[in-house]
C-alpha cells in the first residue's frame, strides 16, 4: 500500500519519509504553511530538491475547464513527480479528459459517488480520491462504499483521503485500497497505542542482555 502524507512541511515530510510513497496537498493545507505566491514557490522548489523521489501532489484552484487545463500544464512543470489533483465536478472531468492527453499523471480528487469514480477512471487519472471523514460527517456507510470502490476500478488506483482516525486506516486497509493519505497526527497515533507502548516498556524493564 502507498502512503501519502498531507503536507507541505519539511519537517513533517522528512519523520516519515522512510514510508512516503509522496506527499498530497490542497489549498487549505498549502495555506496553513505559506504566506503569499512567493513563499509558495520557495517551498515547493525546497520540498522538491529535498525529496526528489516523492511524488508531489498538487491540486488546481481554477474553477472551470480551461483554468484548470493551464494551471495542470503549468504544475507538470515543476517536476516529472508532480500528480495533478483536479476534483470530480463537471468542470474538473472536462478538463481531466483533456489534462491526460497531455500524459499528465492526475489525482481525481473529491470523489463522493460511484459514477464520479468510473467517469474519473474512463477519463484517464492515474488516482481516484474518496474524502472518508467528510462521507461519514454526511452519515455515508465509508466501509461499504470503499469496498465497492475498490471493486468497481481496475483502471485506476484508490487513493483514500480525509483520513481522520485509525478506524479509517482499518477501512481502507481491509478494502485494499491501493493508497491512502493522511496527517501526521494520524499516522502519530498508530504508534502512540496503549497497547503497544505498554508491550515495549515490559520488555524493556524485563531486558538483561544486549546484542551490541
Amino acid at each position: 500500500m502507498e502512503i501519502f502524507l498531507d503536507a507541505f512541511d519539511i519537517e513533517q515530510i522528512r519523520k516519515y519519509r522512510p514510508f512516503l510513497r509522496g506527499i498530497t496537498t490542497n489549498p487549505l493545507i498549502i495555506s496553513k504553511s505559506v504566506d503569499n505566491q512567493s513563499d509558495f514557490y520557495e517551498k515547493l522548489q525546497s520540498i522538491l530538491s529535498t525529496f526528489p523521489d516523492l511524488l508531489i501532489n498538487l491540486q488546481v484552484t481554477k474553477p472551470d475547464a480551461d483554468g484548470m487545463i493551464a494551471e495542470a500544464a503549468k504544475i507538470a512543470e515543476f517536476s516529472p513527480n508532480m500528480i495533478v489533483k483536479i476534483p470530480l465536478t463537471f468542470e474538473g472531468l472536462k478538463a481531466i479528459k483533456e489534462v491526460s492527453k497531455m500524459q499528465i499523471p492526475i489525482n481525481g480528487t473529491l470523489c463522493f459517488s460511484l459514477i464520479q469514480a468510473k467517469m474519473a477512471e474512463d477519463s484517464g487519472v492515474k488516482y481516484i480520491s474518496p474524502f472518508l471523514g467528510r462521507m461519514e460527517d454526511s452519515g455515508e456507510d465509508i466501509a461499504s462504499f470503499v469496498d465497492k470502490l475498490v471493486k468497481s476500478v481496475s483502471g485506476a488506483k484508490i487513493l483514500a483521503a480525509s483520513i481522520r482516525t485509525a478506524r479509517h486506516l482499518e477501512i481502507v486497509t481491509q478494502a485494499k485500497c491501493a493508497a491512502f493519505t493522511c496527517s501526521q497526527s494520524v499516522l502519530d497515533n498508530i504508534f502512540d497505542n496503549n497497547l503497544l507502548v505498554g508491550g515495549l516498556v515490559s520488555f524493556q524493564e524485563a531486558n538483561k542482555f544486549s546484542f551490541l
